[in-house]
C-alpha cells in the first residue's frame, strides 16, 4: 500500500510539523516515538516532493532546541538525517549550518552514554 496517495499535498506540511513540534516533545514516551515513526514515513513517502519544505520545519525545531529536551532534539536530527538523502544539491548545501547546530547541541547533551537513537 502506497500511504503517499493518501496523504493530501496540503497536509504533508502540517502533519511534519505536529509530528516533529508537539508530538515529538509528548512526555508520553510512546506518544513521542509513534510521532518520530510517523515523521519518518512521511519523509519517506513524501520527502521527494516536498523535501524543501520538510526542511524548513525541522530546521526551525534544530533553531530552538534549547527549549526542547534531549530526546526530542535527537528525533529532530535522526529525521533530517532521513530526509538529506531527498534534498537535490542546493538543499544539501544548506545543511552545513544545520549541521553544526547539531553537533552543537549533542555535545551539550548529557553524557550518559549518548542517545542510542542518534547512534
Amino acid at each position: 500500500m502506497q500511504t503517499s496517495k493518501f496523504i493530501p499535498h496540503a497536509s504533508v506540511q502540517k502533519l511534519l510539523d505536529f509530528f516533529v513540534i508537539t508530538g515529538s516533545i509528548d512526555t508520553d514516551p510512546n506518544i513521542s516515538q509513534e510521532c518520530l515513526d510517523a515523521a519518518d514515513a512521511l519523509i519517506h513517502s513524501r520527502g521527494q516532493d516536498y523535501a524543501g519544505k520538510m526542511l524548513i520545519i525541522l530546521e526551525r525545531f534544530i533553531e530552538f532546541a534549547e527549549e526542547f529536551t534531549h530526546e526530542s532534539v535527537h528525533h529532530a536530527i535522526v529525521l533530517i538525517g532521513t530526509l538529506a538523502g531527498y534534498l537535490d544539491k542546493a538543499g544539501q548545501k544548506k545543511l552545513v549550518g544545520t549541521f553544526e547546530k547539531m553537533l552543537l547541541l549533542l555535545m551539550r547533551s548529557p553524557a550518559k552514554g549518548g542517545s542510542e537513537l542518534v547512534n
